[in-house]
């Protein structure tokens, strides 16, 4: 994030403000000076919290060394959403998309009401693996009281972090932790847990902590708080430090139960993870007896922090023994200072976009004041220098503004007489195409009648022309295709060219309109013409429907370069029927098939496009033609030899 010159990681706790001072010197990081400011030193009151002197502990450690150096603090976790999740495995290019569809349904706010972020658990992702997250979010109105408490420092704030992050970056850099290992930081009023396994982890913010034991004195001991806190803090020294620790134990064994119960929670989740060490941090460590208690009631080895191994201590040789003694309490500020030096795994960031760019206007305002100083100084000579011309310039200046108070009526005539062209032009086009294609309905209705067998098929009805309302066919209920209300059309001549035969009676057993055969693999395209009928046929095997009807209808054709005009044939449900007619035995019953078809059509618009194609396209076959010296095709009709076929323009009276 941020990489050049001295970074603060300050970590706002609830009884004070630990403070690093870090430095990157080549590719190594260098601790230049820590501050702990206690706010109860500040008031003299012992147990003073951060709301009553937060303000006043910031300008003290301003003034300690800190001055105008950039630094990152921490948030209380308390104030944070923080939950981890499972994204299913996808390419790595969509975890912001389903992350965001995540927050929407796991944040339990509004997203214009919180900034949010996420933080991948591992960062590589295993192909075919579940993507495990951490998703984190803090209101904007929390935020936005805590900018207000870090008013001493608000200008030189260049990240808000939570504390359990910033501890995960600590450990992450000076720890090489090679089997799952559980660190606690026992703060003033709450407890980070962080379990680090491979290169994952997790985290929990636990109730119980150091201001816990203070507050089970007072009430036992009916004392001030201030002197629960004293007394707390000189158990060691104290006369009755047995009957204190009896006091005390049942507090101590709640924190090991909720530590017991959250790497409970993680072994069911991680299943064969097995821990041996607990590495401790925190003031609320110093309790006396506390780290015997944790080691006989957990089982696990206890380390607490005592030295830093990857960040050197570069600051005033008198001060080391005083870094020994608070090191374990520095954790979560160096990992701040690392987030701000761009050294850190975790980045989570919960300063508002609105707060950065008011920080960096606000931090360029002395270059900017400078700059607009040097260019008036700049225009000051030159108009000093120029004023003749400058005069020279009015005059031209008044002369231009007369010949455009001239020009301006003509151009407004000029773009009136432009649009009215326009207009023109678009009405001229409209009337132009009011005639165009009057011909196509009829031309189609002739080419697809031509086309239908003559024996023993009969049509139901009319013909109906609409278009599909989706992008495709078949997403209807039960397979049906969503039509919209189209121009129906009912002539009187039957599919072959003559007359509805009068010989047959009604159709038995056809019901309504049937859904489209699943089978077929063809589709009518979204932008085609929908030409739908019913058709019955006699004494007919459903293939007829299935294969043979979609080839007639697509030898339909028109015009005289005989245009094929049938793009896709779809047939709805094939049901069985009756079909009554007239012989000279009297009524006859044959039985039949009978299903809606839909046939595909190019539509007018795209007839011109279509016809130059096939102008082309026979323009090529001729010329291969003649090139082999073949006959040309107009010699062979398409059914030629083939019994019962005829081409598309032969009318032919229906059975």
């Amino acid at each position: 994030m941020f990489n050049l010159g001295p970074v603060w990681g300050v970590d706002i706790g609830d009884s004070a403000i630990k403070a690093v001072k870090l430095r990157r010197v080549g590719e190594q990081i260098v601790l230049l000076d820590f501050q702990i400011i206690r706010y109860s030193d500040l008031t003299g009151e012992p147990g003073t919290r951060r709301e009553e002197a937060l303000t006043q502990a910031l300008e003290a450690l301003k003034a300690a060394g800190m001055g105008n150096d950039r630094c990152v603090v921490s948030i209380a976790p308390q104030s944070v959403f923080s939950r981890f999740i499972s994204l299913p495995p996808v390419d790595r290019r969509r975890i912001p998309e389903i992350v965001l569809y995540e927050a929407r349904q796991q944040i339990p706010f509004s997203l214009d009401e919180v900034i949010w972020n996420y933080e991948l658990v591992r960062k590589e992702i295993v192909v075919g693996e579940e993507i495990e997250i951490g998703l984190f979010a803090v209101k904007r109105e929390v935020v936005d009281s805590y900018l207000q408490d870090l008013a001493p420092v608000r200008n030189q704030l260049h990240g808000i972090q939570v504390g359990p992050l910033a501890l995960y970056n600590f450990v992450r850099h000076e720890m090489d932790l090679k089997q799952p290992t559980v660190i606690l930081d026992i703060g003033a009023h709450s407890t980070d847990l962080l379990i680090i396994d491979g290169d994952k982890f997790w985290m929990r913010n636990l109730p119980i902590a150091g201001n816990s034991f203070t507050s089970v004195l007072e009430k036992r001991l009916n004392i001030p708080r201030g002197e629960a806190e004293k007394l707390k803090l000189n158990i060691a020294d104290s006369r009755h430090r047995r009957k204190l620790l009896e006091v005390l134990r049942p507090t101590m064994r709640d924190l090991v139960a909720e530590v017991q119960r959250s790497i409970g929670y993680y072994k069911s989740l991680a299943q064969e993870v097995k821990f041996e060490d607990i590495i401790i941090l925190g003031e609320g460590y110093r309790l006396f007896g506390l780290d015997r208690f944790l080691a006989e009631q957990l089982q696990y080895r206890i380390s607490p922090l005592q030295r830093l191994e990857r960040v050197p201590y570069q600051g005033s040789p008198d001060r080391m023994d005083e870094l020994g003694r608070n090191v374990a309490t520095l954790g979560p500020a160096i990992g701040l200072a690392l987030q701000g030096l761009g050294r850190a795994r975790a980045t989570i960031n919960f300063l508002p976009d609105d707060f950065v760019i008011r920080r960096e206007l606000h931090s360029k305002r002395y270059n900017a004041l400078i700059a607009a100083a040097i260019i008036w100084a700049i225009v000051g000579c030159l108009w000093i220098r120029q004023s003749s011309a400058m005069k020279a310039l009015e005059g031209m200046t008044g002369r231009g503004e007369d010949v455009l108070r001239e020009v301006e009526p003509l151009q407004r005539r000029l773009n009136e007489a432009e649009q009215r062209r326009k207009e023109g032009r678009a009405r001229a086009e409209s009337f132009s195409k009011m005639g165009m294609f009057r011909d196509y309905y009829p031309r189609v209705i002739g080419a697809i009648a031509s086309v239908l067998p003559k024996e023993e098929v009969y049509l139901e009805g009319g013909f109906v022309f609409s278009r599909p309302t989706g992008a495709t066919m078949g997403g209807g209920p039960e397979g049906e295709m969503p039509m919209e209300r189209g121009m129906e059309m009912r002539p009187e001549v039957g599919p072959g060219g003559g007359r509805m035969p009068s010989g047959f009676g009604p159709m038995r057993g056809a019901g309504g309109q049937p859904p489209r055969s699943e089978a077929e693999a063809e589709r009518i395209g979204p932008d085609d013409i929908v030409l739908q009928f019913r058709l019955t046929a006699a004494e007919r095997e459903k293939d007829f429907f299935q294969r043979d009807l979609p080839a007639y209808l697509k030898e339909a054709t028109i015009y005289p370069e005989r245009l094929p005009v049938v793009t896709a044939v779809e047939v709805g449900e094939i049901t069985r029927t009756e079909v009554v007619g007239l012989a000279e035995a009297g009524e006859s019953v044959k039985p039949g098939l009978t299903a809606q078809v839909y046939v595909g059509l190019i539509p007018p618009e795209r007839l011109e496009e279509a016809l130059e194609k096939h102008r082309q396209e026979l323009a090529r076959k001729a010329a291969e033609r003649a090139a082999s010296g073949a006959p040309s095709e107009g010699a062979t009709p398409p059914h030629a030899g083939v019994p019962g076929e005829r081409q598309s323009g032969e009318p032919r009276p229906a059975g």
